[in-house]
């Protein structure tokens, strides 16, 4: 597979995954659970607003890896799941070195919750991305080569 359609593919996964984790946030943080359209358009947007940048940090792991054969399919699911966490993480260290409030940083406003609930968000968000990335990669790379082989 050509490395364009694997960053195609690689965007299009995180679209998805984005779209599935906050319609999944609107339904069971809406009383009654009903969707309500223009937020679930904002809590969309505010998603892909610190997805988006977690997706170009992983875009080299998803240009060398080829296929999801053998290991390959746990290292792109491990490090997926572990690069939001990990880069928020690094995010919210940089703030405090910068002279940041560190109870703001890590705690943060009791309405809008702490960092490691955002860092649990980010981890359903790039498992979600790297499972649907995965599990894609895996069924492409296997057509491939069956089609390969029944026309040798």
């Amino acid at each position: 597979m050509k490395i364009l359609t694997r960053i195609g593919l690689w965007l299009g996964c995180l679209l998805i995954a984005v779209a599935l984790f906050s319609l999944l946030f609107i339904r069971f943080s809406s009383p009654g659970g009903d969707v309500i359209w223009g937020v679930y358009i904002w809590v969309y947007r505010i998603t892909m607003m610190f997805a988006l940048p977690v997706w170009f940090l992983y875009l080299p792991l998803t240009v060398k890896l080829k296929d999801a054969e053998d290991s390959r399919i746990w290292i792109l699911l491990v490090s997926g799941t572990l690069i939001g966490p990990l880069s928020l993480t690094i995010w919210c260290l940089i703030l405090q070195l910068r002279g940041g409030d560190a109870r703001a940083i890590w705690q943060g406003d009791p309405l809008a919750g702490s960092t490691a609930v955002y860092m649990i968000f980010a981890s359903v968000v790039g498992f979600l991305a790297t499972a649907i990335y995965g599990i894609s990669l895996k069924v492409i790379y296997r057509l491939t080569t069956v089609d390969k082989e029944r026309f040798t």
